[in-house]
């Protein structure tokens, strides 16, 4: 039996983070991943004999330097570039350019709306970047963190934070609705506010998720998800962190109430006092804990944790670049379509029916245009989120419902970009249950759980776990499922190595 000091779960960004960190504190730490590869989520996924994406998601302008200096990832390769406008796109028109800090329409209402944001920003670290508050602990110990946090409002002035804590109970499209006139600009920039809930943009608390979306939007990684996981490899390695794939967790060993190893797939069993699970909380608690040493009342809570997955991804692999309205071919690599808010709530209600929306809603993303060799010379790679497509769609996901949304996909993209259908060389489609068995997500849902208001901070996953801790001594967790979620990819792998 191998002995370690700290066990990590999954070998993800959050997984590699915490590995990272925790090495660099002279600790033995092992990384075990169940796929053949590292990187999860973000790891490169090749899906076609010269075609590539760079990760399921496509954004990685979350991360925070916070992360970047506990790595000392800038000597490991990594590389960040100004973040990319996107393309709020029309049907057959010529669409809207939105930079980070300009747009195409409604100037001097979005250069106040990023002056805003910029000057909140201070004021949202102090929530996010800090462990969140145990709703358990003495009053004493509640006293500073939360002075720490009204001091940093209260330099907001009164007139920005009441601003912001009016936002977060908001729905998204009343929050854009005070600010912008435009219909195409506000749903361009909602857009992120649907990803990891079950919501429309009308419905309370998104403004939250959006909040958060584009206060921490920074600078981007060059070369994407992929180029992250690739530069914390590194990052590990020089550390003396070992890195195992292919190693499938049964289940984790607890004796008197305490984590002292897990229990491979092949009979093999590590010993650590410490393990930090970076797999969702939900199979982590219900599945790899044995059942006697479940405590009844968190079952029921991991239990009551929504993670309703509502994403699909489509990947095209393409012989050409798409045009966009009178735009010139390549010229822009990232579009939303949805021309208004109530295109992006009426693609939300399909899934209350168990249907998915028809038109689909797109963020696509021309990851080739940005790294030229995920294709081959000339060609490109479209690499497509689509909402929403919901785990328990009605008809099943079967190989006919698979393809109709693969054609419903590809007739939206043409209505954008005429005659990009033509060009298709290959295509794969991953519904939430392909993404489910392939990356062990619960239902397909990326951040392990969903992003609403009353998921959030010290009720993520519950309050029991809400500071990355278990009631089971020794055992942690550190995915994206705990706080503060999938917002900053790598934080919460981060705040759980501090906790160990």
């Amino acid at each position: 039996m191998a002995t370690h000091d700290v066990i990590v779960i999954g070998g993800g960004i959050n997984g590699l983070v915490a590995a990272c960190v925790l090495a660099g504190q002279k600790r033995d730490v092992i990384v075990l991943e169940r796929r053949d590869v590292m990187g999860g989520i973000a790891a490169t996924r090749v899906f076609h004999p010269g075609y590539s994406v760079p990760g399921l998601l496509h954004d990685t302008h979350g991360l925070r330097e916070s992360v970047i200096e506990a790595c000392g990832l800038w000597k490991h390769g990594l590389t960040l570039h100004p973040r990319r406008p996107f393309l709020a796109a029309e049907p057959d028109g010529h669409g809207m350019l939105v930079h980070a800090d300009t747009s195409e329409r409604d100037t001097e209402a979005y250069a106040r709306f990023q002056a805003f944001l910029a000057r909140i920003r201070g004021g949202l670290a102090a929530l996010v970047d800090a462990p969140a508050p145990s709703l358990g602990d003495p009053l004493r110990k509640l006293v500073w963190p939360a002075f720490k946090t009204g001091r940093a409002l209260r330099r907001l002035g009164r007139r920005d934070m009441m601003e912001l804590l009016r936002i977060p109970s908001m729905c998204a499209a009343d929050w854009l609705n005070d600010w912008f006139d435009d219909e195409l600009l506000k749903a361009g920039l909602a857009q992120p506010a649907l990803l990891g809930t079950w919501a429309g943009p009308w419905a309370a608390g998104t403004a939250a998720n959006l909040l958060f979306d584009l206060a921490f939007a920074g600078r981007e990684v060059l070369g994407g998800p992929a180029a992250l996981v690739e530069s914390l490899v590194g990052a590990c390695r020089e550390r003396g962190v070992t890195l195992r794939s292919g190693a499938t967790i049964a289940s984790l060993l607890v004796r008197e109430n305490r984590v002292h190893g897990v229990g491979l797939g092949n009979g093999e069993e590590l010993i650590a006092p410490a393990v930090l699970s970076c797999a969702d909380p939900k199979h982590t608690l219900l599945d790899l804990v044995p059942i006697v040493h479940r405590p009844p009342d968190l079952v029921r809570e991991i239990r009551n944790l929504r993670a309703r997955g509502t994403l699909a991804k489509v990947h095209l692999a393409l012989d050409a670049a798409p045009k966009f309205g009178d735009r010139e071919p390549g010229s822009v690599d990232r579009i939303r379509t949805g021309t208004t808010l109530d295109d992006l709530e009426r693609a939300f209600d399909a899934i209350k029916y168990g249907g998915w929306s028809d038109p689909p809603l797109l963020d696509i993303n021309l990851v080739s245009l940005s790294d030229p060799g995920l294709a081959p010379r000339g060609h490109h790679v479209a690499s497509i989120l689509v909402h929403f497509a919901p785990a328990n769609l009605k008809a099943g996901w079967t190989a006919p419902t698979k393809d109709a949304l693969t054609r419903a996909v590809i007739e939206e993209f043409n209505r954008h970009a005429p005659g990009i259908a033509d060009h298709i060389v290959a295509r794969e489609i991953l519904t939430p249950d392909d993404l489910a068995a392939e990356y062990a997500l619960p239902t397909g849902h990326p951040f392990h759980g969903e992003h609403a208001l009353d998921q959030l901070l010290s009720m993520r996953p519950t309050p029991a776990c809400a500071q990355h801790n278990t009631p089971i001594s020794g055992l942690y967790l550190g995915s994206a499922g705990t706080h503060p979620g999938g917002f900053s990819p790598g934080l919460p792998g981060l705040m759980a190595a501090a906790r160990i």
